[in-house]
């Protein structure tokens, strides 16, 4: 007995639906300084190379749905990062690249909204390759790092949730770089300060982080206070 074609495409259709989104990732967050001042910092370790930065930004989240009012517009706020690599670069076509870099970022609220100050923080691991690369003597680069595998990139937020993302990406873009962006003849890339930019993606996009309002605790612990009342009441009527 041959199966329906009804019942194919609903097999179809599930089977499809139950495969990961092939949607094209969605920029959910993005960072400016505040005084556009040279703030990251490469620095030759002998053995590799440090890209380091502490720089006052505004952060702004966007393509987050039911974002509340007090996290919209420019969020002022502290970058802070920490990356290494100890792979050699290369040079193709002009364009110098260093790839391999790991570590870790943060982006810190300067006043807490509900107590909480983790706009965005995250991790790079070597699964990503996430790599630095920049025109042969020129003045401007970028670092990127995405997923998949996963956990090449994560992040984390106590404002936003990931929920089973299939592409988790960043991008840090960097100009005024001064020195030029070179070689610095022992097979890694030369030391410099630049300032800097950041894009964060994902697909999906993150959602807002379900966190009752501290009146909404209030709330709550006054209704449980309430309910323990009255079964005390009933038990001691019986």
């Amino acid at each position: 007995m041959k199966p329906r074609k009804s019942l194919l495409y609903v097999l179809l259709i599930g089977g499809v639906s139950a495969l990961p989104s092939l949607a094209a990732p969605v920029t959910f967050g993005q960072g400016l300084e505040q005084s556009a001042s040279q703030d990251f910092h490469l620095v030759d370790t002998g053995s590799g190379v440090t890209l380091t930065a502490s720089s006052q930004i505004f952060f702004v989240f966007s393509n987050v749905a039911g974002l509340p009012s007090d996290l919209t517009g420019p969020l002022a706020a502290t970058l802070t990062l920490n990356l290494a690599s100890s792979s050699p670069d290369t040079i193709s076509n002009g364009v110098i690249s260093e790839g391999g870099f790991t570590g870790t970022f943060s982006i810190i609220l300067n006043t807490a909204i509900n107590g909480q100050t983790n706009l965005l923080s995250g991790t790079i691991t070597s699964l990503a390759d996430a790599t630095l690369s920049g025109k042969s003597g020129g003045t401007s680069a970028s670092l990127s790092a995405s997923t998949p595998p996963p956990g090449a990139v994560s992040y984390n937020s106590a404002f936003v949730s990931f929920v089973n993302p299939v592409t988790e990406a960043l991008s840090f873009a960097l100009s005024s770089v001064v020195p030029s962006f070179v070689d610095n003849g022992s097979g890694y890339l030369a030391a410099f300060n630049a300032a800097g930019s950041e894009t964060f993606s994902s697909n999906p996009p993150p959602i807002v982080t379900a966190s009752p309002e501290p009146i909404s605790m209030l709330l709550i612990g006054f209704g449980m206070m309430l309910v323990g009342a009255v079964g005390v009441r009933v038990r001691r009527s019986n």
